[in-house]
């Protein structure tokens, strides 16, 4: 219930003007999505584009994707280009958990300056810190209360052993405890962000870098490292080992900040949260509406 409400709401975001190709030196703009997320998507997108406007847009379908919903994002994204699933699979790093769309990200990096956006996000204030880093070609990752800066890789190591001390289990803390066993730790850098958004300037990464550290990884967790949550973990290790790589200041982009004020500027409503006190929901209502009027 609480979904297809979101999704009632939200679905209004077909009544607003088609994006516009007005920048041609913007970043290109990366998404995975699928077919129920249609019209948070879309959301996403309109919001985040008139902060800061896309050259490119390319939309990884995730195999779900239907006449429907393809005509729908030509319709609205006239300069959209539709990539397939399986065009980024490979049996040198796990497949699904987005990995491909974390492949997909590298190829286009090749390209120009790519921002990954995932679909249930919202944009609803001035993001100068992402249209800084894109002009400039510096890569930037989405931080959390637990990540709001870069780390070294063995300090890293100790936080998540005293995750798993209190219990947390989960991949990513195995992950990061792997960090310390690593050759050349001493040199390395983390930050416990989220992959749900993220800048990779041209050049700055590739798929073969990709394969090459998910073997290192593989080799000391084992089946684990095809286990849903890897790819955020390497997404936050890549992104924390390029040069002069930032972490996006926290709470103003934030995912699911307990409060919501004018601080925040880009909020990535993940999981439960999209369904949490209807925030999400109320602020899609209000940009839908914002992007209504300025049309």
């Amino acid at each position: 219930m609480a979904r297809r409400k979101l999704d009632i709401a939200q679905r209004k975001i077909l009544a607003t003007p088609p994006l516009q190709k007005t920048e041609s030196t913007g970043p290109a703009v990366l998404s995975m999505i699928r077919s129920m997320d249609l019209h948070m998507y879309l959301t996403a997108l309109k919001s985040f584009a008139r902060h800061c406007p896309p050259s490119r847009v390319y939309v990884l379908n995730d195999g779900t994707l239907g006449a429907a919903e393809l005509a729908a994002l030509h319709e609205h994204i006239p300069f959209v280009e539709i990539l397939e699933l399986g065009d980024y699979q490979s049996s040198k790093y796990p497949t699904g958990g987005t990995w491909e769309r974390l492949a997909a990200l590298a190829t286009l990096s090749g390209e120009g300056y790519t921002i990954q956006l995932d679909a249930d996000t919202l944009t609803v204030g001035s993001i100068d810190e992402v249209v800084q880093t894109a002009r400039e070609g510096i890569p930037f990752a989405l931080g959390s209360a637990q990540g709001t800066h870069l780390i070294g890789a063995d300090e890293a190591s100790r936080n998540a052993q005293s995750f798993q001390r209190e219990g947390d289990t989960h991949i990513q803390v195995a992950a990061e405890m792997a960090l310390g066993q690593l050759a050349g730790a001493d040199s390395l850098r983390y930050v416990r962000g989220c992959s749900g958004f993220t800048g990779i300037p041209m050049g700055g990464l590739n798929v073969d870098a990709i394969a090459q550290w998910s073997a290192r990884f593989s080799a000391v967790l084992g089946a684990r490292w095809s286990e849903w949550g890897t790819e955020q973990f390497m997404s936050n290790f890549l992104i924390a080992n390029m040069p002069g790589s930032r972490v996006l200041p926290h709470p103003k982009y934030a995912t699911c900040p307990p409060q919501m004020g004018n601080g925040n500027a880009f909020v990535h409503f993940a999981g439960y949260c999209r369904f949490e006190g209807g925030r999400y929901q109320g602020l899609s209502q209000r940009v839908i509406e914002e992007l209504q009027y300025q049309a």
